[in-house]
């Protein structure tokens, strides 16, 4: 090993000191001593952050929100038996992920709009994405050829909701809506970014309800974001408690995916 090699961290997978190498010159990648270079720590840089690239933390929020995912549904794949049916539960797992990861600037700026954590917006996209019970597709078909009307869109929300909050949240925009609940359901399927503003008045109109409709919304902990998380998707108990903690397990990885 080299005499010179600077402090390495294991905790955090990083060099934390400076390399004391002494005989390069910084225009020669020959001068470059080899042992201590690495591709995200260059010589004489001090990182005691761990951070990694953008690129790499994506993947490693992606493999843990895949992993996560796997362990609350274990029952998927103990029936799985051919890699036909594999490939499509990993597609469904992988899609679900690059919905959040495709609309993370929606997200974003929804969350700071409505003063709603944006890891909580996205894990709730992830979740819903991935246990959707009819594909968007035929519930808008079953829409517009009967009439009935689903629970649509990233957030997987009933037009009917969206109409309730928003009248509640932002009477001007709620104005705004279309006036039958059939295109309201096509808006929330086809616009991404309104569906995502909606989640967060959703979440906000049912913070509302629990806490009062004088509360500070961003003085929100983000435990008492779970009480409204598991209002969102459910009112039965057992239902309601079961998804805020699917919905909370993922919050950090898809913390670090909108970053």
């Amino acid at each position: 090993m080299c005499q010179f090699t600077p402090y390495y961290s294991p905790g955090i997978g990083r060099f934390i000191s400076e390399d004391s190498y002494e005989y390069m010159d910084y225009t020669d990648p020959l001068s470059l001593n080899l042992y201590t270079y690495c591709y995200n720590n260059p010589i004489t840089m001090i990182d005691p952050s761990g951070h990694a690239p953008d690129w790499l933390e994506n993947i490693w929020a992606r493999a843990k929100l895949n992993a996560i995912t796997r362990l609350q549904y274990p029952w998927v794949f103990a029936a799985n038996v051919n890699w036909t049916t594999m490939k499509i539960i990993n597609d469904r797992i992988n899609n679900s992920i690059s919905k959040v990861e495709n609309n993370k600037s929606f997200i974003n700026n929804a969350g700071k709009e409505f003063g709603v954590p944006a890891k909580i917006i996205g894990s709730i996209i992830l979740k819903e994405q991935y246990t959707q019970s009819i594909p968007d597709e035929i519930a808008i078909a079953d829409g517009l050829i009967r009439g009935a009307t689903h629970s649509v869109g990233l957030g997987a929300i009933f037009p009917s909701t969206a109409r309730e909050a928003w009248n509640s949240v932002n009477p001007d925009e709620a104005a705004n809506l279309p006036s039958s609940n059939v295109d309201l359901q096509n808006k929330l399927y086809l616009d991404n970014n309104f569906n995502i503003r909606t989640i967060a008045v959703v979440l906000v109109h049912y913070a509302k309800q629990i806490y009062g409709n004088n509360i500070d919304i961003s003085s929100l902990t983000i435990e008492q974001w779970k009480v409204v998380v598991w209002r969102y998707n459910a009112t039965d108990k057992n239902k309601a408690d079961n998804y805020s903690d699917k919905v909370y397990e993922y919050l950090d990885s898809v913390d670090e995916l909108l970053d």
